[in-house]
């Protein structure tokens, strides 16, 4: 926004040259060869210098390519992709954080089964955006997160464990009563459940997790 206010004052100053005007006192503006050049610089910085940063355009492309088989499970992969230029290098925060809300809607709010390598892939995508824009990640995981959890009915809540499998500091951002309501799943669920859940293995990276668990009458200490 700053650049582009800058651009239209550009532009003004600009149309006041081409098309002269009079002060009332009858003298016309002309810029002095100093602010003319200063005109020039800022507009070379601003539209020819730098790429050009990439706005909503990028988003949908983004997030289908997130979603591709091809699309690297491990995060060390996708970083290397996504932080390309012709990628996520040079986005506009508000197209990130797009980005980062999408791929959690897609994980708690969308009724569309999700399997686990999609899951990996939407993680590794997350933990892109975490390595290259971490101000807007802790600013979507902090604003969103929970309020995506609370509307979840139990069958998305269930992913939450997986989730936090690929993404175990997240448990830190979970108030009280997600958690409590987390607990509640765990007790609700079968043993079937508790091993396609991947709950047994959360126990190991999470100790609040844990100390749930093992009242459970399905997991025993190990």
């Amino acid at each position: 926004m700053i650049e582009k206010s800058h651009l239209e004052r550009l532009r003004d100053d600009r149309n006041i040259c081409a098309h002269p005007t009079f002060s009332d006192d009858g003298s016309q503006f002309s810029p002095p060869a100093e602010l003319a050049l200063a005109y020039i610089v800022q507009s070379a910085n601003y539209l020819l210098v730098h790429p050009p940063v990439k706005g909503k355009v990028i988003v949908q492309r983004m997030y289908e390519l997130i979603n591709e088989p091809s699309f690297p499970e491990s995060e060390e992969k996708a970083f290397t992709l996504l932080s390309s230029e012709n990628n996520l290098g040079r986005v506009k925060d508000s197209g990130v954080r797009n980005l980062a809300i999408i791929i959690l809607k897609r994980i708690f709010r969308d009724e569309t089964g999700i399997s686990q390598e999609l899951l990996n892939r939407l993680s590794a995508s997350l933990s892109a955006i975490q390595r290259m824009y971490p101000v807007v990640y802790e600013e979507v995981v902090s604003n969103k997160l929970v309020g995506m959890l609370s509307e979840a009915n139990d069958t998305r809540l269930k992913r939450i464990f997986p989730f936090l499998n690929l993404r175990s500091e997240l448990w830190a951002k979970l108030e009280h009563a997600e958690r409590v309501r987390i607990e509640g799943l765990i007790n609700a669920m079968d043993s079937e459940e508790i091993s396609r859940y991947q709950v047994a293995r959360l126990v190991e990276l999470n100790p609040e997790i844990r100390n749930q668990v093992l009242k459970n009458r399905w997991i025993k200490p190990c």
